[in-house]
């Protein structure tokens, strides 16, 4: 969950360098997006579970840079497919912004629940 946020954030903030008349892209990733990988990288350390990506905050380096180590690959390509489509034009970008909205709520419902 850790890098699929930080895949958001970076495709938005991607976006965002692309399209700056739009404004959307960098209120998205700025705000919304990077809340999300800062709660997951509080979440790992509460639980005392390793971040797969320890550098997703260093901020412009970090930017399309997945370190996992058994899924950084995967988050390299989906950044590379999703910054590629987007560069097509700003519809296209925010095409690129509905799906990686639609993949959350896909996730949150298919999400198994846990019993307390």
């Amino acid at each position: 969950m850790r890098e699929e946020e930080k895949l958001a954030r970076d495709v938005y903030l991607t976006m965002a360098a692309l399209y700056p008349q739009s404004s959307t892209f960098s209120t998205i990733g700025t705000q919304s997006e990077q809340t999300h990988t800062d709660t997951v990288r509080d979440m790992l350390a509460k639980y005392g579970i390793p971040d797969p990506n320890p550098g997703a905050n260093d901020l412009p380096d970090s930017i399309g840079v997945f370190t996992g180590a058994d899924y950084g690959w995967y988050f390299t390509e989906k950044y590379l497919a999703l910054v590629a489509s987007g560069r097509v034009s700003l519809l296209d970008a925010l095409y690129v912004g509905a799906f990686i909205e639609e993949l959350d709520m896909l996730d949150i419902v298919n999400c198994p629940k846990v019993n307390r």
